[in-house]
């Protein structure tokens, strides 16, 4: 298993316009980017190879929150020297004037080509079906399971596999001519609480989320070899009641393997992801 969390995937001509065009939108939404520049030392951002147009519009926008700032602070420190005030003390990283950009509340950190996901695509619906009742027994043999229980496990992984099976069908990830994009935003507010729709991320992708199945089982296979987030929780519908959920970074030591869950609850006390194709 290898932890590259900046793997420069390769975009043909049509899918790079595709994802410049769903990421221009997004910022359309108040979904700003994830910077290197604000956040120092940390690397988790789009490749500007790729996503220039869409980085100098960060930018751009970055810049005129600062120029609005910078331009309060000289009017005002202007006015207060013409009446005669004392310089007010700037120590100690004082702001005279405070300029926020308020976003939607997850930042939009990655994009990739859904294709580079394809190939952990199954083959068949049944062997589809044979992974998850696997899955779901886990370490145990089926000697050891009552037959009761293993009906139950079957009808599970049945119902599971028919419904990854349909989502990947409506995202066409057989389709080796498919340009969408797999997007990665990162939670900039706390997600433990819950809006009228019980909805721990306030519902922002309620119109994002059709196919969580599809494409937590599609990140869960992609990360059992390759780590691209740094976060644990990584998830791709966001209702308290029950969501798919993957932990990025289960288990203890250097020996964690990432885990799937298609109905998980509850919300989160610490950074989430959230991963949808566009």
């Amino acid at each position: 298993m290898t932890e590259h969390y900046y793997d420069n995937h390769g975009y043909t001509s049509k899918q790079a316009a595709h994802a410049n065009q769903v990421l221009a939108g997004l910022m359309k939404r108040r979904f700003f980017l994830k910077t290197s520049e604000s956040n120092p030392g940390e690397d988790f951002c789009l490749n500007p190879r790729v996503f220039g147009k869409v980085i100098d519009l960060e930018n751009s926008l970055r810049s005129a929150y600062l120029d609005a700032n910078a331009t309060a602070k000289k009017m005002i420190q202007e006015k207060e020297k013409l009446l005669g005030i004392d310089p007010v003390n700037l120590d100690n990283n004082r702001q005279l004037v405070i300029c926020n950009r308020y976003g939607a509340g997850f930042e939009i950190c990655r994009a990739y080509p859904l294709v580079e996901f394809a190939k952990y695509a199954p083959r068949t619906l049944g062997e589809l079906e044979e992974e998850h009742y696997k899955l779901f027994i886990g370490s145990k043999a089926e000697d050891d399971i009552s037959p009761k229980d293993l009906r139950s496990h079957k009808q599970k992984a049945a119902v599971v596999a028919r419904q990854i099976w349909e989502e990947l069908d409506q995202i066409e990830i057989w389709n080796t001519d498919n340009h969408r994009c797999v997007v990665i935003f990162e939670s900039k507010f706390n997600c433990s609480g819950r809006d009228q729709n019980n909805d721990f991320a306030k519902s922002l992708f309620a119109d994002m989320q059709k196919t969580p199945f599809a494409m937590g089982y599609l990140f869960w296979k992609y990360s059992l070899v390759t780590r691209i987030v740094p976060g644990n929780h990584v998830v791709f519908s966001t209702s308290r009641g029950s969501h798919v959920n993957v932990q990025h970074w289960a288990g203890y030591g250097k020996m964690e393997i990432p885990s799937i869950r298609y109905s998980y609850e509850g919300g989160y006390d610490c950074p989430v992801l959230f991963v949808t194709a566009l």
